[in-house]
């Protein structure tokens, strides 16, 4: 690995653009599920493993659990981080805790992927 797995949180920078929104203008639930999905790839970049490199060597993430909980919704044009950090585990699995942190430092949704 070429990256430091180590150095924590990886984060992923986004912003609310009309078509990741709802009827209310808010990001919309499953727009959470394609974010954090970029939100892994950039964490496994950083930590020096390509996801495009381990697929071409037959090694996929398969996500088997997910959980999110909303706590604040994103409005459309709002600038998010996504912070994430790989959580303890067993065996050949890595869950990934990600934060969605708005502009004033809150957390707007939290994620294991």
């Amino acid at each position: 690995m070429a990256g430091d797995v180590t150095r924590l949180p990886w984060v992923c920078r986004k912003q609310v653009l009309p078509q990741d929104t709802d009827h209310a203008g808010v990001l919309w639930h499953g727009s959470y599920v394609a974010w954090l999905e970029e939100a892994r790839v950039v964490a496994l970049a950083e930590a020096g493993l390509a996801y495009a490199e381990l697929s071409a060597q037959g090694l996929e993430l398969m996500v088997v659990d997910l959980q999110i909980r909303y706590l604040q919704a994103l409005a459309h044009g709002e600038a998010v981080e996504l912070h994430s950090w790989l959580q303890p585990h067993s065996g050949v699995r890595l869950p990934l805790l990600t934060r969605f942190i708005q502009g004033d430092g809150a957390v707007a949704a939290e994620a294991v992927v």
